[in-house]
């Protein structure tokens, strides 16, 4: 799945409440860049219920210095009730 396809699955959802594709496009960057800020400054964060996100070097003679974003899966679990 793309970016494209995730913020049209935030858009089709009733609670979030976008009424355009331009403003779920804007809150999906704005989370994307506050768990890439959070990496940057924490080393990693974790998000209940979804995963870790932890930085990853690229390797060595890419020609350029980024970095990537490795995800560790949380637990499944279901709602009770």
């Amino acid at each position: 799945m793309n970016k494209a396809q995730l913020v049209e699955l935030v858009l089709k959802n009733k609670k979030a409440g976008f009424e355009s594709k331009a403003a779920a496009e804007r809150a999906f960057d704005a989370v994307v860049d506050a768990i890439r800020v959070g990496v940057e400054r924490d080393g990693n964060v974790q998000v209940n219920r979804f995963g870790t996100f932890s930085p990853h070097k690229a390797r060595a003679g890419q020609g350029r210095e980024t970095l990537n974003l490795t995800i560790q899966p949380g637990p499944i679990t279901r709602k009770q009730g």
